[in-house]
């Protein structure tokens, strides 16, 4: 029986490294050819191992040709070597041979999706974001209140996964909000990133003031970041919807919105589809977007902004100087004044001391302006 040995598993790593652009122009050229061929054997004799193939193939051909999904080159040079091989008329076993003719490319292409198991998980989660950007149906409530106000939190990456016990842990927080209402609604973004292990692993380490550069690998974490940043993006057009389903079933109710770091993406992306005056408050809090980003998605959206600054945010510092071009988040600076909208700039450099302890110290933050 066919398998992958290790010295076969070598000479196909050595073949992967050498793969270039006119294997990927000859992948593309034959791969669908191909596809149609293997439909076509299922067709006439039904085979659960062909189409198993034919699923696979056209997994990693969809994540190489899907242009906003952000993947690494070594990556792309795997897919195209898995592709490469079901068109390459060179075969470890013959496709002719009744039976077990595409044993080898069935194991060519599943060893392949071994091989970048972190990207198919991210694929599944970037696929999610985008049906939720046309949905909607983002938003979880936890609790209802009396119809008059509604808090939104949009934990960002303080969270990587949310689970019961932290919904419940932010559920006390925002409940120590002085909001002037005696009883508020709290929701929160039906959202996680544990997908994103390069982004989950490095935060703990950057989030703190020491000065020692991290060790981490740039390619995979700017992927991340990049996909990170789109999926916020589709959340923001699923959260647009939810908040004009809840204005129109409650036109007078007061909509808070409190983003932390990467969660202002939804926002401004929120915001830029919008139409005027939706959200009444947004508190942004180490917030990862420019100062750019937010004064032109907010004119006529939004009635008044909170941004909470800290130069002491080692996370968002670490960000901006590496994976955003150093470019100047506005959770590291005061953000300028707008015409349009009422903008209220809060130092907190003297609480907060780490980008996490914004989790902690939120309602007090608040607080302490609302007083």
């Amino acid at each position: 029986m066919f398998s992958l040995n290790k010295e076969t598993k070598e000479k196909f790593q050595k073949q992967v490294s050498k793969i270039d652009a006119n294997d990927e122009s000859k992948v593309k050229n034959n791969i669908e050819k191909e596809i149609a061929i293997l439909e076509k054997k299922v067709k006439n004799k039904p085979s659960h191992n062909i189409q198993s193939l034919i699923d696979n193939t056209k997994l990693l051909y969809e994540i190489l040709e899907n242009k906003p999904f952000p993947i690494s080159e070594s990556t792309r040079k795997w897919i195209i070597f898995g592709l490469g091989y079901l068109v390459s008329d060179i075969d470890l076993i013959p496709d002719s041979i009744p039976n077990i003719g595409y044993l080898d490319d069935a194991m060519i292409v599943s060893w392949v999706l071994s091989m970048i198991d972190e990207d198919i998980t991210r694929y599944e989660f970037f696929k999610k974001a985008q049906k939720l950007s046309t949905k909607g149906n983002v938003i979880k409530e936890l609790v209802q209140g009396n119809g008059e106000q509604l808090f939104i939190l949009l934990p960002g990456f303080i969270e990587d996964v949310l689970d019961k016990k932290e919904e419940a842990l932010w559920l006390k927080t925002m409940r120590k909000i002085n909001s002037g209402f005696s009883s508020p609604g709290f929701s929160i973004i039906n959202w996680n990133i544990s997908y994103l292990r390069e982004i989950n692993q490095l935060v703990p380490i950057i989030d703190h003031k020491l000065t020692l550069k991290p060790v981490f690998d740039f390619e995979k974490t700017q992927i991340n970041w990049q996909q990170l940043k789109i999926d916020m993006m589709n959340i923001g057009k699923a959260l647009k919807l939810d908040l004009e389903n809840i204005r129109k079933s409650s036109p007078n109710k007061e909509i808070i919105i409190i983003a932390l770091n990467i969660s202002s993406f939804i926002i401004t992306s929120a915001l830029n589809e919008l139409d005027n005056n939706i959200i009444n408050k947004i508190y942004l809090l180490g917030s990862a977007s420019t100062e750019d980003d937010i004064q032109h998605s907010i004119p006529n959206k939004v009635t008044h902004m909170y941004n909470f600054y800290s130069k002491n945010d080692h996370a968002i510092k670490f960000i901006c100087d590496n994976l955003e071009e150093n470019n100047i988040a506005v959770g590291l600076k005061f953000l300028q004044a707008n015409r349009k909208v009422m903008i209220t700039n809060i130092d907190a450099s003297k609480e907060i001391l780490r980008h996490h302890d914004y989790k902690f110290k939120l309602s007090q933050l608040i607080n302490n302006i609302n007083s």
